[in-house]
């Protein structure tokens, strides 16, 4: 089971990332594409699953709608992918969107551990190089 750090959030909100950092981290999150599936073929868990990851990814967006930045949309993004994590712990995307949020408001190591997950799960997200020459520049 994982433990996500929604206070560590709160503490690290002087070190979100300036504006044009963000602007720049937000167009490679994009491109993550949400997790689509042929509902009528889903489990209850898959359908439990993708819908986490769904208002995980739209609550993401929401830290970036009008230029807000609140950290609290980063917050609820992580409560649910913590639990998408625990329905399919296989996915890389949820790991993934984490490692960027945890980069976003400067937990580096946690970005990094997020990462390294997500490339021993799929290592062909073109957002993992990008991700990694982030953290390259921040260590």
């Amino acid at each position: 089971m994982f433990k996500f750090l929604g206070d560590k959030i709160k503490k690290e909100k002087n070190k979100v990332l300036s504006y044009s950092e963000n602007v720049s981290v937000f167009q490679t999150i994009k491109e993550i594409k949400k997790e689509s599936s042929n509902e009528d073929k889903l489990s209850d868990k898959d359908k439990n699953f993708d819908k986490l990851y769904s208002d995980a990814f739209d609550d993401f967006n929401m830290f970036y709608e009008n230029n807000s930045f609140n950290v609290d949309f980063l917050k609820k993004a992580s409560e649910k992918l913590a639990s998408a994590i625990e329905l399919r712990p296989s996915k890389p995307k949820p790991y993934l969107l984490l490692a960027y949020i945890y980069y976003i408001i400067g937990n580096i190591s946690l970005s990094v551990k997020y990462m390294k997950i997500t490339q021993q799960l799929d290592n062909t997200l073109p957002q993992i190089v990008q991700l990694q020459d982030l953290l390259n520049k921040k260590l």
